[in-house]
């Protein structure tokens, strides 16, 4: 069972938070079947937050708690669901649309930039707004046109366009008491990913030692 932890231990410098749109039980099982153990939390409007708690579970490099949380499929009961990411130079934003099969798209800002293409699906201000529970298009493109500010303070900025209320979840203080669920990932759900991992290597190697020696396959 998850534990309940009035005090998150959050560090100072939150590397990642998701919002997805369903009761905290249903997240809390969501949760139990990645491999990143994570704080839960029950937010405004129809929103939970999962925030890391720890490394990941999985083997390396599948162990980045903010990279695997943040780019985890999201199934359509908690969609559209939103990641946002500060790195030291770059504002990250993750949206899964509610749409079926739909993958995770990402919108990046670079620090005294702007917007730029990531070498993966793009997402669109329009995908940002859909995702949003009473977003502001105007508040969003004023956030967006001030690409000077630090990454985290930029995701506090689309968070409150999006109406997303877990901009403070952003960079508390070791201090901070939150009520939160925290949930540890289930061996079986860890052993799953690490096998599947396993196998697509396996199965990679194969066929480049087959396109190597001239085989077809």
């Amino acid at each position: 069972m998850p534990k309940v932890a009035q005090n998150t231990g959050f560090t100072a410098a939150v590397d990642a938070v998701v919002v997805v749109r369903g009761e905290v039980s249903r997240v809390t099982s969501w949760v139990e079947r990645g491999t990143v153990p994570a704080y839960v939390i029950d937010i405004d409007g129809p929103w939970c937050a999962v925030v890391p708690a720890g490394p990941g579970h999985a083997q390396a490099p599948y162990d980045d708690p903010a990279q695997m949380i943040a780019a985890r499929p999201v199934p359509m009961a908690l969609r559209p669901s939103l990641a946002f990411v500060p790195t030291e130079k770059q504002a990250i934003t993750v949206v899964q649309p509610r749409a079926w099969r739909s993958l995770p798209r990402w919108y990046v800002v670079q620090q005294g930039i702007g917007p730029v293409r990531a070498a993966l699906p793009q997402a669109s201000l329009g995908d940002l707004l859909s995702a949003g529970h009473d977003a502001h298009p105007e508040a969003l493109e004023r956030v967006l046109a001030q690409p000077d500010a630090a990454p985290a303070d930029l995701l506090r900025g689309i968070m409150a366009a999006l109406g997303v209320n877990a901009g403070h979840l952003l960079g508390l203080a070791r201090t901070a008491k939150i009520d939160a669920v925290l949930v540890e990932p289930t061996a079986k759900a860890v052993r799953r990913f690490d096998k599947h991992v396993t196998d697509e290597r396996e199965e990679r190697a194969e066929i480049e030692g087959r396109v190597n020696t001239g085989e077809k396959s």
